[in-house]
């Protein structure tokens, strides 16, 4: 791909090939694998609405539509920055990112940004209700960071494709409480909570959560494995469900 374009390893020449890059594809045509790699230089995104969906074309059409209506002006946000931290009992991992990485990127984005209005849900604030009026609800924000668990299903569970990546909220009573239990959805924030009204356009949500982007086939971290084995987690590679539903929604999809 690089060699088609007259260009090398090393940092982007943009008079060769742009530094910001987007994939239109699906990720088992065009693997994420390839997508990692170029982006070690390159600033790379992906958008994607399965071939099998009859109103792929009109959710791409209402995606271009939404980024014109933003960058011409025609829609626009104000400069509202919103910290959402999920912060699980019991759960090192929703602990560790709600105090090390939610709260110190909200104090300084507050200290480094004096123009923006910077908020924080945290702990027993950052519920799925709260979620749902930061994603297309009453209380959008022009960016918003979410850090919580991503919803993970076996491989073939009929609800892989569908809510795999779905966001984990304060609802989870955690681990100790809760054991291994079937996750119920009252727990996550999922594509199906987006309401059909919801109002999206100018956002960007950036949401750290695993398979918050999409799930591949094969599982990517095979060095746990003794053998080195790359288990397969999924059918076939596909994108999260949740943020398809927030770019390509009818009234006017996410920015990002």
């Amino acid at each position: 791909f690089l060699a088609r374009h007259k260009v090398g390893p090393g940092p982007a020449d943009p008079e060769k090939m742009p530094y910001y890059l987007l994939i239109v594809g699906d990720p088992e045509k065009i693997p994420y694998r390839f997508q990692y790699q170029l982006d070690v230089q390159y600033a790379v995104g992906r958008i994607y609405f399965d071939d099998e969906d009859p109103d792929k074309y009109e959710k791409y059409r209402l995606y271009a539509e939404s980024v014109v209506a933003a960058e011409t002006g025609k829609v626009s946000r104000n400069r509202n920055a919103t910290f959402f931290g999920v912060r699980n009992s019991a759960d090192q991992a929703t602990q560790l990112s709600a105090d090390n990485l939610i709260k110190p990127l909200a104090e300084l984005m507050a200290k480094d940004q004096p123009n923006w209005t910077v908020q924080s849900f945290l702990r027993e604030e950052a519920t799925k209700g709260k979620l749902g009026q930061l994603l297309g609800g009453s209380e959008t924000p022009s960016l918003l960071f979410t850090a919580t668990h991503g919803m993970g299903f076996d491989n073939g569970h009929p609800l892989q494709l569908r809510h795999q990546g779905g966001l984990i909220c304060q609802e989870w009573p955690g681990p100790l409480e809760w054991g291994k239990k079937p996750f119920i959805e009252d727990f996550y924030f999922s594509c199906d909570d987006v309401s059909d009204n919801a109002q999206l356009q100018g956002l960007i949500a950036f949401h750290f959560a695993c398979y918050g982007a999409g799930t591949p086939k094969f599982d990517e971290f095979a060095h746990r494995d003794a053998f080195g084995t790359r288990a397969t987690i999924a059918p076939n590679a596909f994108i999260a469900r949740l943020p398809q539903r927030l770019i390509g929604h009818p009234e006017g999809g996410a920015l990002a």
